[in-house]
């Protein structure tokens, strides 16, 4: 079950990146750079609660946390507070989309496989996106915001979005 996942986890991530990368091209792309001027650590976490808020019809209606609209979105919100500094600080490290794509691609996938370890009984606290998840992404999140890489941000603005070649 291990082996089945890690390697579910691989392809997925894969998989799902060239999904990621249009929804990363507006998020960490465009937004992160149009917020920059406000610094790298608040474009962060500015781009990082939209991005839930944006979540949170969807969410509303019952995906990822069935039975708990409220709740469910405030949790959405979290969840994409958390990754969305996770994936600007990829992003400004890396001086690139893909690895923020990659690492979108990556969350996607690992969320479904998550379930054989963490049961959706409860969707508050189960995978894909409960608490059981989420403590780490938060805790990993607040640690990336002490990380010397916020200050380059503004000169995203002044640079367009790297794609690759077709």
């Amino acid at each position: 079950l291990v082996l089945l996942t890690v390697v579910s986890v691989l392809v997925g991530a894969l998989l799902n990146t060239l999904a990621a990368f249009g929804e990363e091209v507006g998020w960490r792309g465009y937004l992160l750079a149009a917020l920059s001027p406000l610094g790298g650590r608040r474009a962060a976490l500015l781009t990082g609660l939209i991005w839930g808020l944006w979540h949170v019809p969807l969410i509303a209606q019952g995906w990822n946390y069935p039975g708990e609209p409220l709740l469910g979105s405030l949790l959405m919100v979290l969840f994409a507070l958390a990754w969305g500094i996770i994936l600007a600080w990829l992003r400004l490290r890396a001086d690139s989309m893909w690895p923020a794509a990659l690492g979108h691609g990556a969350v996607n996938a690992a969320g479904s496989s998550l379930v054989a370890f963490f049961p959706l009984d409860n969707p508050l606290l189960g995978a894909p996106v409960g608490l059981v998840v989420q403590v780490p992404s938060l805790l990993w999140a607040l640690w990336l915001l002490r990380s010397p890489v916020w200050k380059r941000t503004p000169l995203l603005a002044a640079r367009p979005v790297r794609t690759p070649p077709a």
